[in-house]
């Protein structure tokens, strides 16, 4: 994810080209996008930033 949203060197990068060029071996749209939903949420929780998700049911799916 720091490639793709925090990289200030680097050109824009679609999350098509992520998931396809940057990833090796590459992965599929779905898994990226788990990665992706994932990576935010965590970043959003870090931040204490409401984004109208229950993260305690969240949790309980993982764990």
């Amino acid at each position: 994810m720091k490639e793709r949203y925090l990289n200030l060197e680097s050109d824009y990068v679609t999350d098509l080209g992520m998931y396809t060029f940057k990833f090796d071996p590459p992965i599929s749209e779905g898994t990226f996008v788990k990665i992706r939903d994932r990576s935010m949420l965590k970043l959003a929780l870090i931040l204490r930033i409401n984004c109208g998700v229950d993260f305690d049911a969240l949790f309980r799916e993982e764990g």
